[in-house]
């Protein structure tokens, strides 16, 4: 059965992960001034607040745990979850990170892989 997304951002949404049946979280295209993180509680989504993470389209997100997270996006757009916040972290590139993914066991603890996509035609 089909949950109803939320009525605003009506905006494409390119990645969703969860850790638990009320814990999941979706990114997407930006949203006007806001960047587009939403989050199912078990009951509904809501937009998220994270003032330090740039108004770009994000690509990519992982959850670790309910206190551990990762979000990717366009021109290296990186931000990490802490539980209670969404911080925009220092990008190790200005090009957009497509997903992000982790090293089986590795969790968050040095096991965290950015992968950039770059389409070669021949």
């Amino acid at each position: 059965s089909g949950h109803p997304a939320p009525a605003r951002p009506n905006k494409d949404l390119n990645s969703v992960h969860g850790v638990a049946a009320n814990d999941c979280w979706a990114v997407g295209k930006k949203d006007g001034a806001n960047a587009n993180i939403i989050h199912w509680d078990g009951s509904s989504w809501t937009s998220a607040s994270a003032p330090t993470v740039p108004n770009e389209d994000l690509k990519g997100i992982h959850m670790v745990s309910a206190t551990e997270g990762y979000v990717t996006g366009k021109d290296g757009t990186f931000a990490v979850w802490d539980g209670s916040t969404w911080t925009s972290q220092v990008s190790p590139t200005a090009k957009e990170i497509n997903a992000i993914a982790f090293v089986p066991g590795g969790g968050g603890s040095g096991g965290v892989q950015l992968v950039h996509w770059t389409e070669v035609i021949q």
